[in-house]
């Protein structure tokens, strides 16, 4: 039955985005699309994949997640207090290893470096807005654990990200700012939420719905901080090869002078 539910709540969600391409190319291209086979291929697998995906996370990834959080603050034992180290630990490095598997990202990082003629290599790409991920979900459990104001939190990475910005390669930037929203999709998160409300809702004096989430902006976010610094690295990189002679020439090639 669940796979039957979800099997409908997919093939609705794709209907739509098939109505949509079936009207542009009849009223607006007024041509047939690609063949037949392909396109009743491609759309099962699409239905499949979805269907199993979700399925998948609702069954073990999410409760697991939301046990895991539950547990490493303590209350689900002996109620000692909260092990922050290996809570934040947890946390971090499951947000990695989910954002590595999120559909989204392994598509965009593939297309980038095809588009980039592979300057902007998909494996590096991946593991920087990965990390990216997982800092920002160990920053926001750190947030949750000490109660500071969401706001006050929002405001310190926007702020890092208008600094960051300011001078970095114009070819990187847009990129970056993608990397957060494709970063933080299907497989995240549902997890995210599971461990924020999990979190939140284990601690004393904590709210799961006024403080368990939140959690996605900090997934969203980082990994915008994580390319610029990255983009930053390889162009101090590739100066520091070249020779500081040579630093502002690949200012000037990357775009990274330019407003």
């Amino acid at each position: 039955m669940r796979l039957m539910a979800a099997a409908v709540d997919v093939a609705i969600d794709l209907a739509a985005i098939a109505a949509v391409m079936g009207l542009f190319f009849g009223l607006v291209l007024r041509r047939a699309p690609m063949g037949a086979g392909p396109l009743l291929l491609g759309g099962f697998y699409l239905l499949a994949g979805l269907v199993l995906l979700r399925t998948g996370l609702e069954i073990a990834l999410v409760p697991l997640g939301f046990e895991m959080a539950v547990a490493l603050t303590g209350t689900g034992g002996d109620g000692s207090g909260v092990a922050l180290v290996r809570l934040l630990l947890f946390v971090g490095l499951i947000g990695f290893a989910t954002a590595l598997i999120e559909p989204a990202l392994t598509a965009m990082a593939e297309r980038t470096e095809a588009v980039s003629g592979g300057a902007i290599r998909a494996r590096p790409f991946r593991a920087v807005v990965a990390a990216g991920v997982g800092a920002g979900l160990a920053l926001g459990a750190a947030r949750i654990h000490a109660g500071i104001a969401f706001e006050e939190f929002l405001a310190v990475m926007v702020a890092a990200i208008a600094a960051l910005s300011w001078g970095a390669p114009k070819t990187i930037r847009p990129i970056a700012y993608d990397s957060g929203a494709v970063a933080t999709s299907l497989a995240v998160v549902p997890l995210v939420a599971a461990l924020g409300i999990g979190i939140a809702g284990a601690l004393p004096g904590r709210s799961p719905l006024a403080d368990g989430f939140g959690m996605v902006t900090g997934a969203l976010l980082l990994p915008v901080i994580a390319v610029l610094l990255y983009a930053r690295l390889q162009l101090w990189r590739a100066a520091h090869a070249q020779g500081g002679g040579k630093a502002d020439a690949v200012q000037v090639d990357t775009g990274a002078g330019d407003r």
